[in-house]
């Protein structure tokens, strides 16, 4: 049976040691603030079988906007687009669905969530929530029938305290 590792979104976000993307060098947006990111498991309702979440996320990020958008960029990563909610508050989001096994499909929604941008010290939180997808039989995942997940739908939840720091680009 085939477990989820980790977010499609906090992958890209933490992909900052690897070569898998190119940056382009037209960047939208002003930038709002650059921020190291520290983050701490609060929940995991999954169960660490089915989704073995780290303790601590550590990330460095610049933040930009432009207009409604936010901007996370990271160096050596894919850009990430989201929306910015208040003039400080600015939300990311990705996931999609996951084939598990014949008749059974995850759903994995991701947020990042950051309030106080463009202050020294923001603060928010990462969340993945997975759930089955509409017409799926996932019953077998269920640690009752020997499967990794201790209930579905659960959520993965990380609080998150940034400090500003000098330009990464």
């Amino acid at each position: 049976m085939r477990t989820l590792g980790s977010g499609l979104l906090l992958l890209v976000l933490l992909a900052a040691a690897t070569d898998l993307a190119c940056v382009p060098e037209d960047v939208p947006g002003e930038v709002v603030g650059t921020y190291e990111f520290e983050g701490r498991l609060e929940v995991n309702e999954c169960g660490s079988a089915a989704f073995p979440a780290v303790d601590t996320l550590e990330m460095r990020a610049e933040l930009r906007r432009d207009l409604d958008m936010a901007v996370w960029r990271v160096p050596q990563a894919p850009i990430t687009y989201g929306v910015v909610e208040d003039d400080d508050s600015y939300v990311f989001t990705g996931g999609g669905t996951y084939p598990a096994y014949e008749g059974c499909t995850f759903v994995q929604e991701e947020m990042i969530a950051i309030d106080g941008v463009g202050e020294e010290s923001p603060t928010g939180e990462t969340v993945i929530r997975i759930s089955v997808a509409a017409g799926s039989d996932c019953t077998p995942s269920h640690t009752v029938a020997g499967g990794p997940f201790l209930a579905l739908p659960c959520e993965i939840r990380w609080s998150m305290d940034g400090s500003a720091i000098d330009p990464i680009f």
